[in-house]
């Protein structure tokens, strides 16, 4: 599947807010606690929006998807630079997204498991890169997620 291909599949599916898990078909939500923590991370920005999006919360900054809150430890998606996909992916916690059925995304698609994001500074990391891959396609201003690490320190799950 090409990237084009992969980018047509995300947006038919963007607005897709069903949360049924067709194996179990028991109802998933996304965890609103990380919602909250990538909204205050996002609170800065001038061109913000949210949307239901692949069964969890969508954010868009300047008209363009930078991370989206997923379902169970799939805990966020993020559109990052291609060009350090390889980079990212070594990361823990870090793997390729796909569309299921065992479809990939391709590169630049990356799903971030929830013990990844369960500090403040592992979900500053991703958001940072949402954040500079976003700027660069958008010609937006890119700064980094606005979390206070010294005031709140650590936090896990």
């Amino acid at each position: 599947m090409s990237e084009s291909d992969c980018v047509e599949t995300l947006r038919e599916c963007a607005n897709h807010d069903s949360m049924e898990v067709p194996e179990k078909g028991v109802p998933m939500a996304y965890d609103d606690e990380l919602v909250e923590r990538v909204r205050d991370a996002l609170s800065y920005q001038k061109r913000l929006r949210e949307l239901k999006m692949f069964g969890g919360k969508g954010f868009i900054v300047n008209d363009t998807m930078a991370c989206c809150v997923g379902v169970g430890r799939d805990a966020l998606l993020v559109r990052v630079d291609s060009e350090r996909d390889a980079e990212y992916l070594k990361i823990d916690g870090a793997r390729r997204a796909d569309l299921g059925d065992d479809q990939s995304t391709g590169e630049g698609w990356i799903t971030v498991e929830d013990k990844a994001v369960a500090t403040d500074e592992g979900l500053k990391f991703w958001v940072d890169a949402a954040l500079e891959y976003n700027s660069m396609v958008t010609g937006g201003a890119y700064g980094e997620a606005s979390i206070e690490l010294s005031d709140r320190g650590s936090r896990s799950r």
